[in-house]
């Protein structure tokens, strides 16, 4: 139990590290891609109200976040669970084919509940 806790907390660790490289990383795109986009417009498009410093600041802000929160809060949930899945699967496999069978059709039901509980 002790190497699995260590093995979970490395593997925790290198995880959460590594997705939010990822997101900042994707952040800094999308900003720089803003960035150049509002450069090369043409003077006359600033004059609109919707296209005020404060509006732009801001919209670029929670543009970016959204991006940031969907590389770091999204992907990483759902690769750990098809990745827990897969290796459930394979266990059962290895000690029960026979349950890891009823278990490979009981699944889809399980994860068609938890997204139906998601929604709700």
């Amino acid at each position: 139990m002790v190497i699995m806790a260590v093995v979970f907390f490395i593997s925790g660790t290198i995880q959460k590290t590594s997705f939010s490289i990822l997101g900042e990383n994707a952040s800094e795109q999308v900003r720089k891609g803003l960035y150049k986009s509002i450069l090369v417009k043409h003077i006359g498009w600033f004059d609109d109200k919707d296209h005020g410093t404060s509006i732009i600041t801001s919209a670029m802000a929670s543009d970016t976040a959204i991006v940031n929160g969907v590389s770091t809060e999204s992907i990483s949930p759902q690769l750990e669970g098809n990745f827990a899945l897969l290796v459930g699967i394979g266990i059962g496999f290895w000690a029960c084919w026979q349950e890891a069978l009823v278990m490979m059709v009981v699944a889809p039901f399980l994860m068609l509940g938890g997204i139906l509980e998601m929604e709700f």
